[in-house]
């Protein structure tokens, strides 16, 4: 009988920890893409908050997700995926999350391929690096671009 009430006690307290440590759980979100009839469609939270023309590619990819925790700002940024073999990767698509709960889409940034970007942040910062990239049978190069958060806006630098 005294084992039974322990494991009784043991499960209970098991459940209240597990159901403890989901409610941080939301802290992350839950990101659904996909593409339906040639357009790319991106769900967080199963709430709808980008949905474009995209003929001949995949389902966007979740590039990164951050936290700016002294800015209280929460950013998600997707990048396409083409088919085919003339870009390595697409454009980027920027969001942040508003007051209010809901994404905010700050920037749609055209990547066509090389090096992938960087994307740097800090307490309050949010910079996206796009590094240089040769131009093939030619001696010509794209230039880099850097990309940062200023005043809730994403501008070039």
């Amino acid at each position: 009988m005294r084992y039974t009430y322990s494991l009784l006690l043991f499960c209970i307290s098991f459940a209240l920890s597990i159901s403890s440590n989901t409610a941080t759980a939301d802290e992350a979100p839950i990101v659904n893409t996909f593409v339906d009839k040639n357009t790319c469609n991106i769900k967080v939270n199963n709430k709808l908050i980008a949905s474009y023309k995209c003929e001949y590619s995949r389902a966007p990819s979740i590039l990164s997700y951050l936290y700016l925790y002294e800015a209280s700002k929460k950013i998600l940024v997707f990048i396409d995926s083409p088919m085919g073999n003339a870009c390595d990767g697409g454009p980027l698509h920027v969001f942040a999350k508003t007051d209010d709960e809901k994404f905010k889409h700050l920037k749609t940034i055209d990547f066509c391929g090389g090096h992938y970007p960087s994307i740097t942040s800090g307490p309050e910062t949010f910079r996206i690096n796009i590094p240089s990239i040769s131009v093939d049978g030619t001696d010509k190069k794209i230039p880099a671009e850097t990309w940062e958060l200023k005043n809730d806006e994403l501008v070039k630098r």
